[in-house]
């Protein structure tokens, strides 16, 4: 399961399974390749509050993905 948090920098991402964190703008990163697959394979993307991204939000958001 991941998290997306807003920061400074731009997006954060926290992979909840092993605590790591990494930005979206870093797309050469292996976590952000590993991220990428999983969101795409079906995998829990979750607000920074904790709330499911679904539907078209989640659909607009796998679209934007590089």
């Amino acid at each position: 399961m991941y998290k997306i948090y807003e920061t400074l920098n731009g997006k954060t991402v926290l992979n909840t399974t092993n605590n790591r964190s990494f930005s979206l703008e870093g797309k050469e990163n292996t976590d952000y390749q590993q991220f990428k697959q999983d969101i795409v394979n079906g995998v829990e993307l979750l607000d920074a509050d904790g709330n499911p991204i679904i539907g078209d939000e989640l659909t607009t958001f796998i679209g934007g993905l590089a």
